[in-house]
This record gives C-alpha cells, sequence and structure tokens, in this order.
C-alpha cells in the first residue's frame, strides 16, 4: 500500500526535527537535564574505562593512527572521529549504567553521547551546539523506539 501522496517520509519529518532544535530555543530544565546525562554519562565512561573491552578498544585504535580529529577520553590518543566515537562508547556501555529508555522498546539514549563528542570536537563545535544535538539524538530515539517495527524488537527476540 503506497502512502497519500500528501504524507511526508518518516526520515523527512525525522529530519525536520533536528534541524528545528536550537539550544537558544530549549527551556531552561531542559538544558540543565542535558548537562546531567552528559555529566552521568561522562561517569559511566570513566568507570568502564579500565575494562577490558574499552582497553582492548583503546590499544587496536591506536594501532590504527587515522586523522587526528577527536580524542579517547581519558588518554592523549587523538584518532579519527568514527573510531573515537567506538572506543568512548566501549567504555561507556561496559558497566551498563547509563541512562535507559523503555516504552515499546528499549534503548540507551546516552550512547549516541560518543558520536556527538567525536564530531563535535573534528568540527570545531561548542558545547551549546553538543547540547542542543544531544537533545536532538534523544528525541530520534525515542520516536524510534517508540514507533520502529511491528512487533517490538523485544516481541521479536
Amino acid at each position: 500500500m503506497r502512502p497519500p501522496s500528501d504524507a511526508v517520509p518518516a526520515q523527512a519529518g525525522l529530519a525536520r526535527l533536528v534541524q528545528s532544535i536550537r539550544y537558544d530555543d530549549l527551556p531552561v530544565a531542559v538544558v540543565d537535564y542535558a548537562k546531567t546525562l552528559i555529566l552521568d554519562s561522562l561517569g559511566c565512561l570513566a568507570g568502564g574505562f579500565d575494562s577490558p573491552p574499552a582497553a582492548a578498544a583503546r590499544a587496536f585504535i591506536a594501532a590504527q593512527g587515522g586523522t587526528p580529529a577527536a580524542t579517547l577520553a581519558g588518554t592523549d590518543i587523538r584518532t579519527s572521529a568514527p573510531l573515537a566515537a567506538f572506543g568512548n562508547a566501549t567504555a561507556l556501555r561496559f558497566l551498563d549504567f547509563n541512562d535507559a529508555y523503555s516504552r515499546r522498546d528499549a534503548s540507551h539514549p546516552s550512547g549516541n553521547l560518543p558520536a556527538l563528542l567525536a564530531v563535535g570536537e573534528a568540527e570545531g563545535r561548542s558545547g551549546k551546539t553538543l547540547i542542543a544535538a544531544l537533545v536532538a539524538a534523544y528525541e530520534v530515539q525515542m520516536r524510534l523506539c517508540d514507533y520502529a517495527g511491528d512487533p517490538n524488537l523485544k516481541k521479536r527476540g
């Protein structure tokens, strides 16, 4: 069945949503909560830093080299943004203490932070841009959890 000709594809709607989020338009409570989520996530990253998977990821990344665009947290290793995101996400997720969103499907939206930090550093973006990007990432991920797939992931196994 084809959608009506005036229907907006989901990806276009999500793209508009992301483009509409500006730091200066965010309520103070949202900015404060985003800062709390960042601190919580960095705490999880620090807690997982010495884990065997995080150490293995850092060793792999250090051996890869790459354009020094972003930093592996807690080190002086600079690498490509994708590799920095991978290494930092490995540490962040190790303890499984970062936030969780669970309605129709479950996820860990703070898992977006390592990619946002890496790209933000590589692109020379501000902390305000990071906060707006994190809010946008949460909005998209939570919507996908609420509406993507039938049956949901938990029922599919």
